[in-house]
């Protein structure tokens, strides 16, 4: 429950603050600049990974007995997860 917590509140504060500093550029990004390309892209990264996690969940309850499916999902989920963390 912690996990979902966390990964709720941290994609909140992320898409928030996107979302201001968007705001505050008038919605034009620079793509010369790489702040605003990892600005655009961990929004993103974040969405999907909330997505795939949610999904997995969903279906582990649904389908317990078929792993091969929801194993790659939770695989996905956590690789996106570490990518995040390195690139922010």
């Amino acid at each position: 429950m912690i996990h979902v917590f966390a990964g709720t509140l941290m994609a909140g504060i992320t898409l928030f603050y996107t979302f201001f500093a968007m705001r505050r550029l008038n919605f034009k990004i620079n793509y010369n600049d790489w702040h605003h390309l990892l600005g655009l892209t961990v929004p993103i990264v974040m969405i999907v990974t909330a997505l795939l996690g949610k999904l997995a969940r969903d279906r582990m309850f649904l389908m317990q007995r078929n792993h091969r499916e929801i194993i790659p999902m939770r695989v996905r989920h956590a690789n996106l997860g570490y990518i995040i963390i390195v690139i922010s």
